[in-house]
């Protein structure tokens, strides 16, 4: 049932955010997929420095099944979420064994503002797969470190590896198998583990220099990390990401719509008060482990080390580039949410705490979803998504509005001063680009005519049956059909 309220909330949440039109990299990369000759040249060659083909095999399915109806990934997105939350669920059951607890993480889960990129862009699949793979390694190292059953950890130098051909950040996540092996005792036998969990790695890094022949250490914007790394920057953007993980914003409003300084009262109340509430729940934890003894904290001791060594080892991946987006802390966040999980799991089987961590649990809850929902509200000031927005009003107002029959239309769109929504990065004929996506298998000649001014179109032509105008507002993004208007 509680999974039941979970997809509904998913629905509430992030069914508002839309997805109909490909723009800027998913734009980009379509059209890698519209000129490469099959399956293999489009999963090996499309974007050679970057080799992701975990992620490419299943978008190059994606992209076949669904064709030119662009709004079905969409749905995918939020199916994708779901499924994501879901498993969530459920490893919050196993680290608290209370299914309030994991319902409540679930929501903050869904509700969190780190969600605008899964749902909002193709690559938001990439970024939800590589997010619940390495919560999958955590998890999994955990019972290994419990239960010392090694087939937790070859399960998780299996995920691990198809974690980093969906995305090569996580080849950080080696920090974390190196902090738990050495929390475990620094002997030959974890040295050999640590020496295979190297693997993957290595082979990640051989393919890309021997047979690519492209820098392993690529980054964000066409940039090599070896020419962009500064270490007092990955050191900022650390101590960023620990502030947006417990709710303050640290960073540029194009990267997460409103910063700090700029954040109305009443949301620093909602943040100021969260805070309070896990540093209460740390207190709570600390008195617990008071009064226990040294063997039993010692377990503890190894999991809290475990969660947070997770956590920054998925956070310097976003960290090692020349910015640190909101996209990338979803994971840590994520780490965060398993750590507190584990916590509330120790608490509840103290029956003198139990009372007040679920209080603790529940009120961070309430706090968190309003807190989360306003910074939402923000997300028109990030760098893509005018654009974005601009790409799903083209689309409504033409092939979605007039179907296969808009092809048969003459159509103009007003951009006053020429400036028109810039879809994918000015290469080449912006709107031909835009709208072949929706074209394929079709044989369509058709153009769209830009002016600066409704005076600049043939006044005959205003009122003719085949004919469709749109007026792009510069300001909000906006597009609307003027037509006969």
């Amino acid at each position: 049932i509680l999974l039941m309220v979970l997809f509904a909330v998913n629905i509430v949440v992030n069914g508002g955010i839309d997805l109909r039109a490909l723009v800027k990299d998913d734009l980009r990369f379509w059209m890698y997929y519209d000129n490469r000759e099959g399956a293999l040249d489009f999963i090996f060659g499309a974007q050679d420095a970057k080799f992701r083909p975990v992620f490419f095999m299943l978008l190059y399915s994606l992209y076949k099944i669904f064709g030119n109806h662009i709004y079905l990934f969409d749905g995918f997105n939020l199916l994708l979420n779901f499924g994501v939350v879901a498993v969530l669920f459920l490893i919050f059951r196993k680290l608290s064994g209370n299914v309030w607890v994991s319902f409540c993480l679930g929501c903050i889960y869904l509700v969190s503002r780190f969600a605008y990129y899964v749902i909002s862009q193709v690559f938001g699949i990439e970024e939800a797969l590589a997010l619940l793979g390495s919560v999958a390694i955590a998890y999994l190292m955990w019972r290994f470190v419990r239960t010392g059953q090694r087939q937790n950890y070859w399960l998780s130098i299996v995920l691990f590896t198809l974690v980093i051909f969906v995305h090569e950040r996580y080849v950080t996540l080696l920090f974390f198998f190196m902090a738990v092996l050495i929390s475990l005792g620094i002997n030959r036998k974890n040295l050999v583990l640590f020496g295979i969990a190297t693997l993957p790695v290595l082979l990640n890094f051989g393919i890309k220099k021997v047979m690519l022949g492209v820098n392993p250490l690529y980054g964000t914007g066409g940039l090599e990390i070896t020419d962009t790394f500064n270490l007092s920057q990955v050191i900022s953007f650390l101590i960023s990401g620990v502030h947006y993980i417990i709710g303050v914003n640290a960073g540029p409003i194009h990267l997460n719509g409103i910063p700090f300084d700029q954040v109305p009262w009443y949301l620093n109340v909602f943040i100021l008060l969260g805070i309070g509430c896990i540093t209460l729940f740390g207190f709570l934890f600390l008195k617990h482990s008071l009064r226990q003894e040294n063997q039993s904290n010692t377990g503890h001791t190894r999991t809290i080390i475990l969660f947070l060594a997770f956590i920054f080892a998925t956070l310097l991946g976003g960290c090692v580039t020349i910015r640190l987006e909101m996209r990338w802390v979803y994971t840590p966040f994520c780490g965060f949410l398993l750590l507190i999980a584990y916590l509330a799991g120790v608490l509840l089987t103290d029956p003198r705490l139990r009372k007040q961590a679920l209080i603790l649990i529940t009120l961070w809850t309430l706090i968190v979803i309003p807190a989360e929902l306003i910074y939402r509200t923000y997300y028109p000031n990030l760098y893509f998504w005018k654009t974005q927005t601009a790409g799903n009003q083209l689309y409504e107002n033409t092939v979605g509005r007039y179907g296969n029959g808009f092809w048969d239309y003459d159509t103009y769109l007003i951009c006053p001063d020429m400036k028109c929504p810039d879809l994918n990065y000015g290469e080449g004929d912006e709107l031909r680009l835009f709208f072949s996506q929706f074209s394929q298998g079709m044989t369509v000649d058709h153009q769209i005519t830009v002016v600066p001014d409704v005076s600049q179109i043939d006044p005959q032509l205003l009122y003719a049956e085949n004919v469709i105008i749109l007026r792009f507002d510069p300001q909000t993004y906006g597009v609307t059909e003027i037509t006969h208007q």
